[in-house]
């Protein structure tokens, strides 16, 4: 039986030159070492949507319009007693410019053309986000 249901989300961020932005996971227990859309995990009470520009405000300093659902991806570890449900949606800056305001949990952040040289190792929830952005679909996994 699992004991940890994780709930999260994250933003699929893009500028005006279809650039995505992303950041490196670090020292986090999961998905360490991968690109990712930045997001986290819902705090009891909390929509999903206001868990997601609160994480992108706390991760990368900025402030983002949720524009629509991309993908919810499931990440079934059962060695881990895990069970974690993402959501991803596209979402636009409103204000500021992205830094990284958590340097213990991630390495680096970066635009990266979303349609090619992408980094290789996307977190798979990243993945999917960007493979529903690219289809104009809303992916269930």
């Amino acid at each position: 039986m699992v004991s940890n249901l994780l709930i999260g989300g994250g933003a699929l961020i893009l500028n005006d030159k279809e650039q995505v932005l992303l950041a490196k996971r670090k020292n986090t227990k999961t998905f360490d070492g991968q690109w990712s859309r930045p997001g986290g995990t819902v705090e009891l009470g909390e929509r999903i949507e206001d868990t997601i520009v609160r994480e992108v405000k706390e991760e990368v300093g900025i402030d983002i319009e949720i524009i629509r659902l991309l993908n919810i991806t499931q990440d079934i570890r059962p060695e881990e007693n895990i069970h974690g449900i993402y959501f991803g949606y596209l979402a636009k800056i409103t204000s500021g410019e992205p830094r990284n305001m958590e340097p213990d949990k991630c390495s680096a952040i970066g635009w990266f053309p979303i349609r090619n040289n992408l980094p290789e190792n996307l977190a798979s929830y990243t993945k999917r986000s960007i493979d529903a952005y690219l289809t104009n679909e809303i992916l269930i996994d």
